[in-house]
């Protein structure tokens, strides 16, 4: 039996982790966690649980095995067990506590157009009455792009535009853990759903298999053009954009331009 679980999916909001990780819980040989905070309906009587949030607060009040025991059970040798919660990637102490559990543990992170990802989370946000600022007053009250930190409980809504800071945010990873035990994908490696996914199963020592499609929290709307494009890039996601490129050695001019 093992002592430890074998990934985890630390960011980033609205950007697919959804409809990823409910394609890696297809996987026969994966075990997803039996309870969480954050359950996917892939139908009827088809329940996957994904976010645990164990890394953010609850490491403060529950031990490693009582983490064990609530979202896993007992660790088997033959599975793999994970788990995906978007907002650990924001926490440098989550990252360190999950580095101290297992330093060779695999992590998982998908980004997106950060001004894209922002304006769904403020109509998420909006539409559940958690944000009654406007979008303007909104990008001026949390301008300030403090670090954040662990609180107990953890509310969401906070750090919004410091959460499409994906430069800052891979840099912290990038120092605690070694990159091959990294893997980061754009939303734009979605459109190839099954070359993903295999990709996915494969860093994870596990043989492919196919798994279908399923868009899971997204809504299939046209471009709209959003507020405040420009000034949201030049002011807080260009350079950040530039830092994840030099980082990742990734390409991401697309982000670069207003719609």
């Amino acid at each position: 039996m093992k002592d430890k679980i074998d990934f985890i999916g630390i960011g980033c909001q609205k950007c697919g982790t959804t409809s990823v990780f409910n394609a890696l819980a297809m996987h026969p040989l994966i075990h997803p966690p039996k309870a969480g905070f954050k359950s996917i309906k892939t139908g009827a009587k088809n329940v996957v649980h994904k976010e645990c949030h164990y890394w953010g607060n609850q490491v403060l009040s529950l031990s490693v095995e009582q983490y064990h025991d609530k979202f896993f059970g007992t660790l088997y040798d033959r599975y793999t067990y994970g788990e995906f919660t978007p907002n650990y990637i924001l926490f440098e102490e989550a990252l360190r506590k999950i580095r101290d559990y297992n330093q060779d543990i695999k992590l998982l992170a998908v980004f997106r157009n950060p001004v894209e990802r922002l304006w769904s989370e403020y109509k998420m946000f909006r539409s559940k009455k958690r944000y009654k600022l406007s979008f303007r007053d909104l990008i001026d009250k949390y301008s300030d792009l403090q670090e954040p930190r662990i609180l107990s409980p953890m509310k969401p809504e906070i750090w919004p535009i410091y959460r499409s800071c994906y430069g800052r945010q891979a840099k912290k990873v990038l120092k605690l853990f070694d990159r091959k035990n990294l893997f980061f994908l754009r939303v734009e490696e979605l459109q190839d759903f099954s070359v993903t996914i295999d990709e996915l199963f494969k860093f994870l020592g596990l043989a492919p298999i196919p798994v279908p499609e399923l868009k899971l929290n997204t809504s299939e709307t046209p471009k709209e053009k959003i507020p405040y494009h420009e000034e949201l890039l030049d002011r807080f996601f260009l350079r950040d954009i530039e830092l994840l490129e030099s980082l990742l050695g990734w390409d991401c001019e697309t982000w670069k331009r207003c719609l």
